[in-house]
């Protein structure tokens, strides 16, 4: 730490609060019905810090005092689904509404309660958000497939306490300042709502038949397989993903929306009988089975590459264009929770068979130029102000750390510590 602000004292989080760990539970105390305690997970909280109330369980176990929660608890998280660390040590404050009675706490949430003669709730809170919180959160975050904060370090997170009266004009500092920043955020949602449903309007307009009233000649219905050739990749085996005819391959979740990521891609084996099938060539459309059924992009890598079993290879043949076959999938599929060629009901996918009778509104190739030049030029002006909210978005993050480092390494008060404190 830097030097330390007249009248703070250097400390440690163990100093301002005391730390509750959740219940560990068997699945055998569990209930759907509320015949026991409502039994909060971070399953029941969004990664924004709010609660979702739907699908809380019931804990029919023992409890202890500690382990009771209620509005205005401050609870933090110790595990991480999402393997990134992100989540690890996020404050979350239980609201004002929460009205689930005599709720619980599972074990990966950990609450913490503040010491009133040292700290206060809200600047604990906000300290939590803070980079120095954030990086030691990171640091003390271990594991594989689920990430597990460390707790016994966490009493060690070095903190320097203002005096009370110092802590609240913080709080409120960054209440207002942060007020205004969510009001900036709100704004850029509403951009990215309206640039979704122009964008989901004008696909509309073409594949349902408005826009083709301006459109010269004939559309006809064609399936899928009638105008593109349809191929799965090749299954995984991951014990034989070393050795002989290792190539990289694209996953599901290389594919994205209009683009791939390919950063790190992994290698599989591709036998010599199963090339053909399994490679993806320039203008291919590459669409996912299952994950977000529909999800798709073109290939336009000057080089090809190899798809797994979870991906179809869609060739359109000369009677279509990949990209007005793109923009007809994303207007059929994307942001769909149901459509009739998905199977499954908690996994969705999108088999082959089905995808083949997907009907495709077909005008002349001439016409699919056309259609797609104006998308395209539309899509770009949407595509130029969600830029422009994309970086407004990433200042007003920058903006928001830098408060909180202001606010934990005392400048963001100094003028206030000479005024009040002569």
């Amino acid at each position: 730490m830097n030097a330390v602000p007249r009248g703070w004292q250097k400390s440690v989080l163990g100093d301002a609060v005391s730390i509750s760990r959740g219940i560990s539970y068997a699945s055998t105390e569990l209930t759907e019905v509320g015949n026991g305690r409502p039994l909060i997970n971070l399953r029941n909280v969004d990664k924004g810090g709010g609660f979702r109330a739907d699908g809380v369980k019931y804990y029919t176990g023992a409890v202890k005092e500690r382990h009771l929660i209620e509005p205005g608890d401050l609870l933090i998280a110790n595990t991480d689904l999402s393997k990134t660390k992100d989540v690890l040590g996020s404050p979350i404050v239980i609201p004002s509404n929460f009205n689930l009675d005599g709720a619980v706490f599972s074990l990966d949430l950990t609450k913490l309660v503040v010491d009133e003669d040292t700290a206060m709730r809200k600047f604990v809170t906000y300290f939590l958000m803070s980079p120095l919180a954030r990086k030691f959160m990171k640091d003390n975050g271990s594991g594989t497939t689920v990430m597990h904060l460390q707790l016994n370090a966490l009493p060690r997170l070095e903190l320097l306490l203002p005096p009370l009266s110092e802590q609240q004009r913080i709080v409120e500092i960054l209440e207002e300042q942060f007020s205004r920043l969510d009001a900036a955020v709100s704004s850029i949602r509403t951009v990215r709502e309206k640039a979704a449903a122009f964008r989901r309007s004008l696909l509309q307009a073409v594949f349902v038949g408005q826009f083709s009233e301006q459109t010269n000649g004939e559309w006809k219905i064609e399936p899928l397989s009638n105008v593109a050739q349809l191929s799965l990749g090749v299954m995984l085996d991951k014990a034989k993903e070393t050795g002989e005819n290792q190539f990289p391959y694209l996953g599901n979740i290389n594919v994205r929306w209009g683009s791939f990521e390919t950063g790190n891609l992994k290698t599989m084996q591709v036998l010599p009988s199963q090339i053909d099938r399994a490679t993806v060539r320039f203008n291919d459309v590459i669409v996912c089975e299952g994950g977000e059924p529909g999800r798709c992009a073109i290939w336009r890598g000057e080089e090809s590459i190899f798809i797994q079993k979870a991906l179809h290879r869609v060739r359109p043949s000369d009677a279509v264009i990949s990209t007005y076959l793109y923009y007809f999938f994303e207007f059929r599929f994307r942001d769909v929770q149901s459509d009739e060629l998905f199977t499954g009901t908690t996994i969705r996918h999108l088999p082959k068979q089905k995808l083949a009778t997907l009907e495709v509104p077909l005008p002349s190739r001439d016409e699919q130029v056309r259609i797609v030049s104006i998308i395209d030029e539309q899509f770009s002006r949407l595509d130029a102000a969600l830029d422009v909210a994309n970086q407004l978005e990433d200042r007003i993050r920058s903006e928001r750390l830098s408060l909180l480092h202001a606010a934990f390494s005392g400048t963001l008060t100094t003028q206030w510590r000479e005024t009040n404190n002569g």
